[in-house]
């Protein structure tokens, strides 16, 4: 071991002899450092940096009214995307915009046409047309603008389609409870006609049996217009024999009317005289009494008391007859009074009679007519009533019918509100809130649930495992071109083959770790976090030398050969190990070497220690290089062994002439 470690120590001050050859090794020891780093550097973050890219926006829409709500989508798009600060936007025409795309001015170009909002309410009337938004793209400027400018406007066409849709599925609910509120109306309306139609059938069934009724009393009243019909006809002949036998009822009223007044006058005298007789009588009564008293005072001057009294009891009775005298002419001549005005009531009475009778005579003469009408009327009456009692047994049977058809069509109205009100359990009534949320479900009904194990991974992050592991390839293949993979006198000295194999790749082993020790600072000053320093670094050790022990071993058995394998393995392996790209988009060839070549499970290894995943896969990862590494050095081992036996060529190699 000792005589291994003055080997390698022979090989560093070979190296270090001259001030050129130490520059050269330290420059091959930045070499993985410069490769990466610059790389990285330069995509640290390329996306975060797309605001720099200069981006033409021509907004040629016009506003149009979609589910009656004026929008001018185009403007929205460009107030979107200004207000986003995702790219450089200049705001220009459709000429500049393309002359700019054209020469390179801009990278790419957005168009929003003139039809886009319009396009839009098309769709709102059930009229589909696409609405375009079209990106201006030059390839010569740069491949990967045409891919951001294809995924920005798909970005803006998803969030452009989600809003329009939720506008028209808005507007389609609104719809759905328009159509519930009037299948409510209709089936209170349905109901209501129902309970009207029961009404109506009730009604119809009371009349039925009022029809039977009424046809009974038709039937008398046809029997009672009949005996109308005798009577008007018994009172018309009647009316007109009086008003034959009143035509001389006026000459009688006048004649009667001047004997009743003669007869007054008469009276009126009568009662003059009855007037005058009670005048006497009362003073003849007054004098009666004044010459009784007289007497009686003359009877009371008697001596004789039985004369006395025999006479005063005539003058009693005496006074007595006057006062019955006088009572009866006074009632005489009240009744002559009260026959004189009853006299004269009766003559201004016939008097009357005598001024109406001509009047009377002329309305007896009316009635008679009217009588004659009246008969006429109702025998016309009389006859209709037949003709309706004759109709009337069919419009029974009408009403009969109509009972049963009520009967149907409330048990149809019936049928209908039930259906209507079982219909509308199915209609949906969203209000605002239940209407955003059906939107919002419906124009977005699957949402992708971001739940990556390793989060935060930036552009440079995850680019850098595949140019670590790269670089460390070609720093590795660049040393080796430097170093001796095997020393000729230790091997001419009949060194053990080991010794020499160990002490020939130490000083390429310490090189390497420098390398790697390097290239990780440098990472991680450039802002590139590692989840495992101490774990990556080891990792990134064990990469190195496994790498160099492979370029070691092939150099050794093919010579210069075995370096063009070492560049031929860094391509191969460059395709293969899938760093940019998932290895299985690669073609099949190429996913069967991803398995094979040792910077595949590199790769792997970096991102699951850098990122701070799986520590069992970076695990088995290592055991695979472990394996690539213990390979290598036995293979190594067998071939210093095997240059031990000098060939005549390795004494005197031939010479090729041209």
């Amino acid at each position: 071991m000792r005589l291994a470690l003055r080997l390698a120590s022979a090989e560093f001050r070979r190296v270090t002899a001259r001030p050129l050859m130490t520059l050269a090794i330290c420059a091959v020891l930045c070499i993985p450092t410069i490769y990466s780093s610059a790389y990285l550097y330069a995509n640290l973050d390329p996306y975060g940096n797309l605001k720099n890219m200069p981006v033409a926006l021509v907004n040629e829409d016009k506003p149009a009214l979609i589910n009656g709500v004026t929008m001018n989508l185009g403007e929205e798009i460009k107030e979107e995307l200004l207000a986003s600060g995702q790219f450089k936007f200049f705001v220009t025409d459709l000429a500049q915009a393309t002359d700019g795309v054209t020469s390179g001015t801009y990278t790419f170009a957005i168009h929003v046409p003139k039809d886009f909002s319009s396009s839009m309410s098309d769709l709102a009337d059930f009229n589909p047309k696409v609405a375009e938004i079209t990106i201006l793209t030059n390839d010569a400027n740069s491949f990967l603008s045409h891919q951001i400018a294809t995924e920005a406007t798909t970005t803006i066409a998803l969030l452009l389609n989600g809003r329009v849709s939720a506008e028209v599925l808005n507007q389609m609910l609104i719809g759905f409870s328009d159509i519930h509120n009037s299948l409510s109306e209709a089936a209170d309306g349905a109901q209501e006609l129902y309970e009207n139609l029961a009404k109506a059938r009730d009604g119809a069934a009371e009349a039925s049996e009022g029809m039977t009724a009424l046809i009974e009393g038709v039937r008398e009243l046809q029997i009672g217009a009949n005996q109308v019909l005798s009577g008007a006809d018994e009172l018309a002949q009647g009316l007109g024999e009086l008003n034959a036998r009143a035509q001389s009822l006026p000459d009688q009223a006048r004649q009667l009317a001047d004997g009743a007044g003669q007869v007054a006058n008469g009276n009126a005298e009568i009662a003059a005289v009855a007037d005058r007789v009670r005048e006497v009588a009362d003073e003849l009564n007054v004098l009666f009494d004044k010459e009784l008293d007289r007497i009686k005072a003359i009877i009371d001057s008697l001596p004789t008391p039985q004369v006395r009294a025999i006479l005063n009891a005539f003058l009693d009775d005496a006074r007595a007859g006057a006062t019955k005298i006088d009572k009866t002419v006074d009632d005489i001549d009240d009744s002559i009074d009260k026959l004189a005005a009853g006299s004269q009531q009766v003559a201004n009475a016939t008097e009357l009679l005598a001024e109406l009778s001509p009047e009377l005579v002329s309305g007896i003469e009316r009635l008679a007519e009217g009588s004659t009408q009246l008969s006429a009327g109702i025998r016309e009456l009389t006859t209709g009533i037949g003709i309706l009692a004759g109709d009337l047994p069919e419009l029974s049977e009408g009403i009969a019918a109509l009972h049963e058809g009520l009967a149907e069509l409330s048990a149809g109205a019936k049928t209908l509100s039930d259906g209507l009100r079982e219909g509308l359990s199915e209609v949906p009534n969203p209000d605002a809130d239940e209407r955003k949320r059906m939107t919002d479900f419906i124009t977005a009904p699957v949402q992708f649930n971001d739940s990556d194990k390793v989060a935060g991974v930036g552009y440079a992050t995850g680019l850098a495992p595949f140019f670590i592991a790269l670089s460390t390839w070609v720093g590795a293949y660049i040393l080796l071109l430097l170093l001796h993979v095997v020393s000729s006198r230790a091997l001419v000295a009949n060194v053990a083959g080991w010794k020499v194999a160990l002490g020939a790749w130490i000083p390429a082993a310490v090189l390497v770790i420098a390398q790697v020790s390097i290239l990780e600072l440098v990472i991680g000053l450039l802002g590139i976090e590692i989840a495992n320093l101490l774990l990556t670094w080891l990792f990134m050790v064990l990469i190195a030398l496994t790498y160099v022990t492979i370029l070691q071993a092939f150099i050794m058995l093919a010579g210069k050969i075995g370096v063009f394998i070492g560049l031929l393995l860094l391509v191969v392996q460059l395709t293969t190990a899938g760093g940019t790209f998932p290895w299985e988009t690669m073609p099949p060839a190429f996913q069967a070497l991803h398995h094979i070549f040792p910077m595949s499970y590199a790769v792997d290894g970096l991102r699951q220690l850098m990122y701070g995943a799986s520590i069992p896969i970076a695990l088995t990862d290592a055991l695979i290089l472990g394996t690539y590494l213990l390979g290598a050095g036995i293979a190594v081992l067998a071939v210093t062994r095997f240059r031990r036996e000098w060939l005549p060529e390795y004494l005197k190699p031939p010479i090729h002439t041209v």
